[in-house]
């Protein structure tokens, strides 16, 4: 039966999902947390920020992909005994089913929405899907890029998030001698996790902050989903930026669990977290160095012991480690600057402890010098620079809500409730003049990195033009939980106006759905449309012909392709043009707007969406077509049966021309294959 051999084959989904259940229960226990802490996402991102540590050695030297394969099966087997070799209880309370049952029943509703969108015609995960795709059959872990060439940039190879799939993939394949990699284990296994973990932390937030208040919840649970989902990015969980927002979530409640019980054993678990977010995005470096500074300069007022400075310290080696590979490739420095830079931080972490008292006294200045350096910098060189408003400009394309953002209903509702609650819980915090160590490490925070005034500098020195990822620092969904206990603890009208706010934001969700047009859309409604590999029928017959034709070959041939989504489900080939080039490049109606051709090649097969379509000044000249595809030695050609060429005062499908030097691999009805003779 096809549905329980694929049932099968998410089995290693299902077991890295109830490892991370036993790890999360052990960690609990282990650290004497709380009982609402999600368990699921305190195990898996844990273990997530442990392979990261170990990624760094085994991609460095080069170590074959089947010893990471068994290296990462042996770390989730000691997860999954670990509840039961330790002295943890394993107590499953009342609560827990009904957690389970929402979880469950939640995930269910929106992996449904999910399986009605496809990969993304104009976003990255077409790179990602490749990259995951070809490292589970390659040797050594690599990063290959839109058209299947290796990409010369350490951004993606040091992310383990992308490596463990491409383990389970493997692993997979070898365990049910599959032909062809299961490449849904990496679509939809992703997926499967991140809903199931995002909306366990939506309810254990709920459960510790608004146990006995359900409409309360019920507001946090829809607010929360906003939240994360406002702008449409919900079915890319296959992308690493879209769980940045959940561990940043879980790092914080963590740091909050610190500053009730002191335990500073929790920095290990913050410093996992904070290995488990440069797994997932390259951007946890610079998140994870702006949360480092700003809790160093709040904590350095506690007293804390020698311990808790050096564990605090040492719990920052995975970023380290990360930043040093980055500083070393993009300055094109030797590979020794990475073991100085290692070398530095542990004399630091060690030194550190015995500083006490100096940093105590510096910590002022230390904070005063980094803040009058970035605004003073900002200021000289502003015409150098990223303009001030960049902070507040949309950045559509890119996996980031816009909370400055005021163009539609749904957007005006949502911003204007979450600047207006901050608003008014500041006020009574000034009111009050009762800033916890947790609010002041947001204003450190807020006043050292993430302000208009200093952001030209940040981004000049630390971040680059993606700046705007650092937003989830602040938007998350413990800020929102705690913005939300607390004003329903200072203003019994808090819940009448909250509820008022979020039917009308329901009520506009109606006209504007959860979608974002920059990135992909709805396929469901497509003819033939699997949602298992989120392809159409034709689709997968031409990926499937094409990767049996190629698997066994010893070099990577070149391919022209119109079909958007092929790199990313093919291995070993290589594509003369792909999402990338086609992407940023406009079909404009108006002629005097054409730009020229970046190659023949692309102005001959780009896909056009209406027959005679200009899309380049030059006409493509289909006589040369032969004589261009030998010249740029194209082995195989993919066409649309539906684009069109002039011949003879006529119109002529493209492919039925190509056959004078290509011969009809295979063909349906959307899709032709050829192969150059």
């Amino acid at each position: 039966m096809p549905f329980i051999r694929i049932a099968l084959e998410f089995s290693p989904i299902l077991f890295v999902l109830i490892a991370s259940i036993n790890f999360g229960f052990f960690l609990q226990g282990h650290f004497k947390l709380d009982n609402n802490i999600p368990k699921v996402a305190l195990g898996f991102f844990s273990i997530l920020g442990i392979i990261q540590l170990l990624s760094y050695p085994l991609v460095y030297f080069a170590i074959n992909t089947k010893v990471i394969a068994i290296l990462y099966v042996v770390i989730f087997v000691c997860a999954f005994f670990s509840c039961l070799l330790s002295k943890t209880k394993l107590r499953i309370t009342k609560k827990d089913y009904i957690l389970f049952a929402f979880i469950i029943i939640s995930s269910a509703v929106f992996i449904n929405f999910a399986s009605n969108y496809g990969v993304g015609a104009r976003s990255d995960s077409i790179f990602y899907i490749s990259m995951v795709n070809e490292n589970s059959v390659l040797k050594t872990i690599q990063t290959i890029g839109f058209r299947g060439n290796e990409v010369e940039s350490v951004y993606y190879l040091y992310q383990s998030f992308y490596h463990l799939f491409s383990m389970l993939i493997k692993i997979t394949r070898n365990i049910f001698s599959l032909m062809n990699s299961p490449i849904y284990l990496y679509i939809w296994g992703a997926q499967i996790l991140f809903f199931y973990i995002f909306f366990e932390i939506i309810y254990c937030f709920a459960f510790k902050f608004f146990k006995k208040k359900y409409i309360i919840f019920l507001s946090f649970v829809i607010a929360s989903i906003y939240l994360c989902f406002i702008d449409g990015f919900f079915y890319l969980a296959l992308i690493g930026n879209l769980w940045r927002v959940l561990i940043v979530s879980l790092f914080f409640y963590l740091f909050y669990s610190y500053l009730q019980c002191n335990n500073y054993k929790i920095f290990i678990l913050m410093g996992l977290m904070l290995s488990a977010l440069v797994a997932v995005s390259s951007s946890g470096f610079y998140i994870s160095f702006f949360i480092a500074i700003s809790i160093f300069i709040v904590l350095l007022k506690k007293n804390l012991s020698k311990k808790a400075i050096t564990v605090y310290s040492l719990s920052l080696i995975s970023p380290v480690i990360y930043g040093a590979i980055l500083i070393a490739w993009r300055y094109h420095y030797s590979n020794l600057l990475i073991y100085g830079i290692l070398v530095i931080y542990i004399l630091i972490c060690l030194l550190l402890k015995n500083l006490r008292k100096f940093w105590k006294q510096i910590y002022t200045y230390l904070f005063l010098g980094l803040l009058v350096f970035f605004v003073i910098y900002s200021l000289i060189n502003y015409k150098n620079l990223y303009p001030y408003n960049y902070y507040f400009e949309e950045h559509l394309a890119d996996m980031c809500n816009q909370y400055f953002v005021f163009k539609n209903h749904k957007q005006i509702l949502f911003n204007t409730l979450w600047w207006g609650l901050t608003a008014y819980m500041f006020y009574f915090k000034l009111k009050e003049k009762k800033f916890t160590i947790y609010d002041k490490t947001f204003l450190v925070l807020i006043i050292l990195f993430l302000n208009p005034l200093v952001m030209p500098a940040v981004i000049y020195f630390i971040t680059d033009f993606v700046y705007y990822r650092s937003y989830d620092l602040i938007f998350n969904i413990f800020n929102l939980a705690i913005l939300f206990w607390y004003l329903s603890e200072k203003n019994k009208m808090f819940l009448k106006w909250l509820v008022i706010f979020q039917c009308l934001l329901i009520a506009v969700s109606l006209h504007l759905p959860f979608e974002n047009i920059a990135l992909g859309s709805i396929r469901s409604s497509e003819y033939n449309y699997g949602r298992l590999y989120k392809l159409n029928q034709n689709e997968k017959e031409i990926v499937d012909y094409l990767q049996t034709e190629v698997k066994n070959l010893n070099y990577r041939p070149w391919v022209v392709s119109q079909m958007p989504y092929l790199k990313g489900y093919v291995n070993n080939i290589q594509l003369k043009f792909g999402i990338s080039d086609t992407r940023e490049i406009v079909k404009y109606e108006n002629e005097e707007m054409l730009e020229n051709a970046p190659s023949e090649l692309l102005n001959l097969f780009i896909e056009r969406d209406f027959i005679g379509q200009n899309i380049f000044k030059e006409d493509p000249n289909y006589d040369k077509a032969c004589q261009i595809i030998y010249e740029e030695n194209v082995e195989y050609i993919i066409l649309r049966k539906d684009q069109f060429k002039e011949k003879d005062d006529t119109w002529i499908p493209i492919w039925l021309d190509m056959r004078a030097c290509s011969e009809t691999l295979f063909q349906n009805d959307d899709y032709v294959l050829l192969k150059r003779y």
